[in-house]
């Protein structure tokens, strides 16, 4: 609003908001927090007459406030005359439709002067500066009112208290703990102001954290959450990059900006698919449709080709046929397909055990490498599974398959072939009993 920005609180250097406190004496200006707490400098005391600076009273009409007046006239100074969804917003109390009428009817089309008219709805509170200030919970920071569990999703914030559990730049305080100013002892006194502006200036900067994190409406984390899930890929992208620059303007600036970009960026597709159905010889909206469903069509009859080509590089290799047949009939729920009994495919083959560089691969020829490979066998391990069967078939004379895997406890599949490869190579003699 227009007193907004304009004065600070001589005690706290806090932008002040009405209601506040004005000495009468000594014209300094006080938030009513350091007025409560008897805030006192050389030239002002808490003893002096004192007025409140308040904008709640009726200036116009008796259900319009002055501070709601101001923040009309500022709202449509900002946002534009007929944009009543925005400055409805702004002044939070009031519907579009009254905003709309309240102005129209007395500052556009009454054909009195606006002195008349303001002297005709003056009520004698106006000039009472000295009424009583009726309580209103804060809303600066929210605070849950219906579910006190709320606070659970907010980070490090107590709604009960209205603030923040570590503030940021939590131990600003304790440089200037010791500061003492004494009337008698001048020494350092420069140092001790500088300190204290130092510590003002951090104060202000907290403050200003506080304001960016309750105007752009990031305490609530829950809320946050479900609102970016509901956004897009691009726009959830886009305002995670400009995330910084939302300390640059306030939150419905910020929001304008990046509506504005996603605006530009709509318009830049449109535009493309513009000239691409230009390049193409289309002038026409309903040609344009057309050439769209043509093209979607085109597409289904180049994936059709592209499966029939599958099928036939398939048919020569009968298991990836039937693993292909089986994730179509999965993927797509095809009737021709999945009418068919598809025969299982038993278990997946390991993948191959890479034996490059090893101990002991040097020792092995090329068939023995493949063989570990095919079985996952490292070259140590191959070494003395096949010592331990040659010589059980010196000691027997013959070796069954049985007494292989008697003697060898790993997968039976394994120790099968591995039987299998020493007897062709003569290492061990078959027992055909």
């Amino acid at each position: 609003m227009a007193f907004k920005g304009k004065e600070d609180c001589f005690g706290c250097k806090m932008h002040l908001q009405a209601p506040y406190i004005k000495c009468v004496e000594c014209s300094t200006l006080l938030c009513l927090h350091c007025f409560a707490q008897g805030y006192e400098t050389t030239s002002h005391q808490n003893d002096h007459s004192y007025e409140v600076i308040s904008l709640d009273f009726s200036l116009i009409e008796n259900t319009w406030t002055a501070s709601e007046e101001l923040t009309l006239l500022d709202s449509i100074a900002e946002c534009g005359l007929g944009n009543w969804s925005d400055i409805a917003c702004r002044i939070r109390t009031k519907s579009a439709e009254e905003c709309e009428t309240h102005y129209l009817d007395n500052y556009i089309n009454y054909p009195q002067q606006p002195l008349q008219r303001i002297l005709q709805h003056t009520t004698p509170e106006i000039h009472n500066f000295y009424r009583m200030i009726p309580y209103e919970p804060a809303d600066d920071p929210p605070r849950p009112k219906d579910d006190p569990g709320q606070a659970i999703d907010v980070a490090q914030y107590m709604p009960c208290r209205g603030d923040f559990n570590v503030e940021y730049d939590n131990f600003a305080e304790c440089d200037i703990k010791d500061v003492e100013f004494d009337c008698e002892d001048t020494n350092d006194e420069e140092l001790k102001v500088a300190a204290v502006d130092i510590y003002l200036s951090r104060v202000k900067e907290r403050c200003f954290r506080k304001r960016i994190i309750k105007d752009h409406g990031l305490i609530n984390v829950h809320k946050t959450e479900l609102t970016e899930r509901s956004l897009s890929k691009v726009e959830k992208d886009l305002r995670d990059k400009l995330k910084p620059f939302a300390k640059l303007r306030t939150a419905e600036q910020h929001e304008q900006f990046i509506q504005g970009l996603l605006l530009e960026d709509s318009l830049k597709q449109e535009i493309c698919e513009l000239q691409h159905y230009r390049s193409v010889g289309l002038t026409l909206k309903d040609s344009a449709k057309i050439y769209e469903i043509s093209r979607r069509e085109r597409i289904k009859h180049v994936n059709k080709g592209n499966m029939l080509n599958d099928i036939l590089s398939l048919l020569e290799d009968k298991v990836a046929c039937q693993t292909w047949l089986q994730k179509q009939a999965i993927s797509q729920s095809l009737v021709a397909v999945s009418s068919f009994p598809i025969p299982s495919l038993g278990r997946k083959p390991a993948t191959r055990l890479d034996i490059t560089g090893t101990p002991g691969v040097e020792r092995l020829t090329e068939e023995e490498r493949e063989l570990c490979s095919k079985l996952r066998l490292l070259p140590h391990s191959y070494n003395h599974y096949k010592q331990m069967l040659i010589k059980e078939n010196q000691l027997l004379g013959s070796l069954k398959l049985a007494q292989a895997r008697a003697l060898i406890k790993i997968d039976v599949n394994k120790t099968r072939k591995l039987y299998d490869f020493c007897v062709r190579h003569n290492w061990i003699t078959r027992c055909d009993n």
